[in-house]
């Protein structure tokens, strides 16, 4: 099913006056939150953007291509990767209490320590500039 629809997606160039909701928007985007990422790090922002003054410069930054010009509102990703220490230390939190929750009490000292060294050294290496 998931090939057939791949096989035949289009491209919308003009979209009709009659927005999508905003309540399924929010629901697209909360789903969205749940795709999973490199190290769970979700190192992105998603603004949901409705004014049409916005919508208007948006659609310059776009080079007023039609699909952007015609839209009743539009979905930005924008990606933080200034933001990964603080996500790092909130996921090595997450994870510790997931290990003591879930793990035999003789092995959590070792994951505890892995995920420390992972979430504490590791991730800042590779998303430090």
């Amino acid at each position: 099913m998931l090939k057939d629809i791949l096989n035949f997606r289009r491209a919308v160039r003009y979209y009709a006056p009659t927005p999508i909701s905003e309540e399924k928007v929010r629901e697209c985007l909360k789903l969205a939150t749940l795709a999973p990422t490199s190290s769970n790090m979700q190192l992105y922002e998603l603004y949901h953007i409705t004014d049409k003054a916005l919508l208007e410069k948006l659609a310059h930054a776009c080079l007023e291509q039609r699909t952007a010009t015609t839209a009743q509102q539009m979905v930005v990703f924008v990606t933080r990767q200034d933001k990964h220490r603080a996500h790092a230390r909130a996921i090595l939190e997450f994870e510790r209490g997931n290990v003591q929750r879930n793990s035999p009490p003789e092995r959590q000292a070792k994951r505890i320590k892995d995920k420390e060294a992972y979430y504490s050294k590791l991730m800042p290496f590779v998303y430090s500039r």
